[in-house]
């Protein structure tokens, strides 16, 4: 089973911002089934590897620099529901950080994702669930967190920031300094895509490469199975030949002693091999010693 990592949105609830700490505690969503038809079991969420390094990245750009970390007790599971504290950078430090932070405290942004590698043993995939879930994942261990409008969806995430220029949120160089980081997302994701599309395309020739060592082999196979079964018809006619060549040999033979016995038994000419056969072996010894004589003439 594969060890690749998923991603999935939550929708998030402010609780409270700290203009001071630049720190916002939120609420994660309940147990609901997603777009993708999968459900979550926030209890089942492993924590402990992602708050060795509880860094939060920008729309999942792992070619930026993070723009908040996990502070206090980071991430935790509070009425079933996932929370978690996060302290964004300063404008003077980071300024995507610095609009992040206030895409989030007005209500512009409203969701988070979350990457996570899940425990396959633990997965379920009923036939029927009441809420229509077609994968249930009951435990996952939790990779990165991502501040996100809609997960790959620039578009959406630029319509927030456009209307928090429209209020008054963020200013003119903060908004071109977004656009131009979604620009350069966009431009990362589509190199990715179509580095992948190249290896889809590279691995299609190498199967019909496959293919066709495969009909090849089998080309050869039947080759040499022909020439395998022309080899054994051939041993058995030349068997045959040769048993047919013995049997006449034989024949001859018999036909030699039968002249042989005609000429000193002149009466008894008709007899056959058999009968010569069961004469005395006195006498056959005496007719082999003058055949051998008569050949030596």
């Amino acid at each position: 089973m594969s060890n690749k990592m998923i991603l999935k949105d939550i929708n998030i609830e402010i609780k409270e911002v700290d203009d001071k700490e630049r720190t916002i505690t939120a609420i994660g969503s309940k147990e609901v089934v997603d777009r993708d038809g999968d459900i979550i079991k926030v209890g089942g969420i492993n924590t402990k590897n992602w708050k060795k390094n509880p860094v939060v990245m920008l729309n999942h750009d792992y070619y930026d620099f993070p723009v908040a970390k996990g502070v206090g007790r980071k991430v935790w599971i509070e009425n079933n529901k996932m929370m978690f504290k996060l302290q964004f950078a300063p404008a003077d430090t980071y300024p995507k950080a610095d609009i992040a932070f206030k895409l989030y405290k007005g209500g512009y942004m409203s969701a988070f994702s979350i990457g996570f590698i899940p425990n396959h043993e633990k997965t379920e995939f009923p036939e029927k669930h009441k809420a229509g879930a077609r994968r249930i994942f009951n435990e996952v261990e939790l990779l990165e967190i991502s501040a996100v409008s809609v997960p790959a969806n620039q578009e959406a995430l630029m319509a927030g920031v456009n209307k928090a220029w429209n209020d008054g949120i963020i200013n003119g160089n903060e908004l071109n300094e977004w656009e131009e980081m979604v620009a350069e997302v966009k431009s990362k994701r589509d190199g990715i895509d179509a580095e992948l599309l190249g290896k889809d395309i590279e691995t299609d020739e190498i199967d019909e490469e496959t293919i066709e060592k495969d009909v090849e082999i089998d080309t050869f196979d039947d080759r040499d199975n022909t020439i395998k079964e022309q080899e054994i018809k051939i041993a058995q006619l030349e068997l045959q030949l040769k048993e047919q060549q013995m049997e006449e040999e034989i024949d001859e033979y018999d036909n030699y002693l039968g002249d042989v016995y005609a000429e000193f038994n002149p009466a008894d000419s008709t007899e056959t091999v058999a009968d010569v056969e069961q004469m005395d072996d006195d006498w056959v010894d005496d007719a082999l010693i003058l055949i051998e004589g008569d050949k030596d003439d």
